[in-house]
């Protein structure tokens, strides 16, 4: 009699524990909340209910049954989520959602030269003033020679561009045809293109020089940067190429 007991009560012991379980589970089920992005977090905390494009976790048959349920629309399918237009006031429902798992904000990328220019100290040498007497310095006037695969007449140089020479080919135009040159010199002269643009290269009022060295395949011989080297220091000497302003600044060789 007294094993017969022993097992009813580890039985029901049992069930006990699997009943508390199932409880606990459902409970945390009904109050989970999605891993938010710091941004979407903020903008819940401080009561912002504007529209959002976000970032939502799951395969896209999930994401087209969240919309359904929430009134999203979805706006691009990815290989572990989607990007879903979220509108105003819907996004405190969604982030509860239990079979939400994370979301973020579909939030803005750009390329820009501020890491470089700061790390350099030129974004200093733009504003002026970092020494008594110096106004802002830009590089206008400057010509700086881009010994590379050639710079294609890009926006971003303002027809600064002033002087092109190939030495891959006599009849050569200059052509950039690997991208690296046009890439150097945007890190050194690129610049705006109006007053809502804010790029900016290391010097964005100088002049480029193309003097292309490289092929397609980024490859080329001695022969032909010494040549481009010696051309460059001889068109500075005599200024029988526009390497600068008309007042006579010097030119620089890269």
């Amino acid at each position: 009699m007294a094993r017969f007991t022993t097992r009813n009560l580890r039985f029901t012991s049992a069930l006990c524990a699997a009943a508390f379980l199932l409880s606990a589970d459902a409970a945390s089920a009904q109050g989970r909340h999605a891993r938010l992005s710091r941004d979407l977090a903020e903008r819940l905390s401080t009561g912002d209910v504007r529209d959002e494009s976000v970032i939502v976790t799951g395969t896209c048959a999930q994401v087209q049954d969240l919309a359904v349920r929430h009134g999203l629309q979805v706006k691009k399918c990815l290989a572990t989520g989607a990007v879903v237009q979220v509108p105003a006031g819907a996004l405190a429902a969604l982030a509860d959602d239990p079979s939400v798992d994370q979301l973020s904000s579909n939030y803005e990328v750009m390329a820009h030269m501020a890491v470089t220019n700061q790390s350099i100290g030129a974004d200093l040498v733009h504003k002026g003033g970092w020494a008594d007497g110096i106004g802002p310095l830009t590089g206008k006037g400057i010509g700086v020679a881009v010994i590379d695969s050639g710079v294609a007449n890009m926006p971003e140089f303002l027809g600064r561009i002033v002087a092109t020479r190939d030495f891959t080919d006599d009849r050569g135009t200059g052509l950039d045809q690997n991208g690296h040159g046009t890439h150097v010199a945007g890190i050194i002269a690129a610049a705006g293109r109006n007053r809502f643009d804010e790029t900016a290269g290391v010097a964005p009022g100088a002049n480029i020089i193309s003097l292309k060295v490289l092929d397609a395949k980024g490859r080329g011989v001695a022969g032909n940067v010494i040549e481009a080297i010696y051309w460059a220091i001889e068109a500075a000497r005599s200024g029988s190429t526009p390497l600068g302003s008309s007042n006579g600044a010097a030119s620089r060789v890269s």
